[in-house]
């Protein structure tokens, strides 16, 4: 898993290359890895159990000093609920590349089209998620 330390051992499976690792993930796997319940946990940080629920089956991200609870409580970094595996980015990166290598003409360029507008789109709700930030539990 992602829980590692060096000279650690793996403490959860690895997720398949092409799975996405979100941060409602990364809160149960953290939380399994301290051999914690949803209730141990929620009231150690003293949440209620259908928030910790929420967060973890990514229906709710947890406001900034929740999250930094749990990273306490969990002994990981804030940031590493966040993180991405650069194993997996890069298998995903190969993937996307070879299949757009195999297009030809106007497809690629439209492949690239269809890309650049997806990011268009990505920022332009990352603007909207900053101007109206979800209520925490």
């Amino acid at each position: 898993m992602y829980l590692t330390k060096p000279g650690e051992e793996e403490l959860v499976d690895q997720p398949m290359i092409n799975e996405v690792v979100t941060v409602g993930r990364r809160l149960s796997e953290a939380r399994r890895a301290k051999q914690l319940t949803q209730s141990q946990s929620a009231k150690l940080l003293g949440i209620s159990l259908r928030s910790l629920a929420r967060y973890e089956a990514d229906e709710r991200l947890p406001n900034s000093w929740v999250l930094l609870q749990l990273a306490v409580a969990y002994g990981v970094t804030a940031e590493w609920f966040f993180e991405t595996r650069p194993s997996q980015v890069h298998s995903e990166v190969e993937s996307i590349m070879a299949k757009v290598i195999e297009l030809r003409g106007q497809y690629r360029q439209e492949a690239v089209h269809y890309l650049d507008y997806l990011q268009q789109r990505q920022r332009e709700t990352r603007v909207a998620a900053d101007a109206f930030p979800r209520a925490a539990d």
